[in-house]
């Protein structure tokens, strides 16, 4: 238990549990002391995210135990709320996963850099982990896993691992839609000066994204529970050429 959570440390005040449905569905989503109880969970009419009477679960020695012990499926949150992260993943799913993490792996060895190769729970791809003796910024890990994937590409004269999903973490910062995360931003801009008259926040939303659009909601909840007025202005996505054609919406909020 001790090399485990020494290995794969992420988030400790929520870790994300394994769910199945009767229909065969599956997936992950944060473990919640409330989920399923009479008369407090209301699921699947009210949406996790926007349940007042959510209590997410930390972790604990006896979590971890139990996810060794095979009683649960448990994940981890690898980015912190400090934008830093202890570990690398690279997640190979595809016909070729197999080629590509061999390659993938010689790699690593060639640059002198430890990396341990898992196979995935579906049989059917790899988990690649690298792991760091000190939190270093999720931007710098990320990085690191384009340039592995670019130097195996180069060795292997491949144009692509054909394979290759996605990096976790999947983001370079923590996005922002408690209520709480913006009072602690936002207070920092409230600090008394002498030139000061008021204060104004620039928030960047690509509404075309459902779940960010769900986050930006929030925010403006939380704006407005702190005074802010909202003035909304929608502006041309950064990738024009982008199929979805992602347009961004910039509020400039007074306080």
């Amino acid at each position: 238990m001790e090399l485990f959570s020494r290995l794969f440390r992420g988030r400790r005040d929520v870790y994300p549990q394994r769910w199945e449905s009767a229909k065969g569905r599956s997936g992950y989503s944060p473990a919640c002391a409330n989920e399923w109880k009479p008369g407090i969970c209301h699921k699947p009419r009210v949406k996790c995210s926007d349940c007042r009477h959510r209590q997410l679960l930390p972790v604990t020695d006896q979590v971890i135990y139990d996810h060794l012990a095979g009683r649960q499926t448990i994940g981890v949150y690898p980015l912190l709320t400090n934008d830093r992260c202890f570990l690398l993943a690279a997640d190979l799913d595809g016909a070729d996963w197999r080629e590509d993490a061999r390659a993938f792996m010689h790699t690593c060895r060639d640059l002198d850099l430890p990396a341990a190769l898992e196979i995935s729970r579906s049989g059917n791809g790899a988990h690649i982990w690298i792991f760091f003796a000190e939190p270093i910024p999720a931007r710098e890990a990320r990085q690191l896993g384009a340039a592995l994937i670019s130097h195996t590409c180069d060795r292997t004269r491949q144009l692509s691992l054909a394979s290759y999903d996605r990096l976790f973490p999947n983001q370079d910062t923590m996005p922002v839609s408690w209520k709480g995360t913006l009072q602690q931003y936002a207070g920092r801009l409230h600090r008394e000066h002498v030139e000061k008259r008021d204060v104004r926040i620039h928030d960047y939303a690509e509404i075309d994204q459902p779940q960010l659009a769900r986050m930006w909601a929030r925010r403006q909840r939380g704006y407005r529970a702190m005074g802010y007025e909202l003035k909304t202005t929608l502006m041309p996505a950064v990738y024009p050429s982008t199929p979805s054609d992602n347009h961004a919406s910039l509020s400039t909020l007074n306080a």
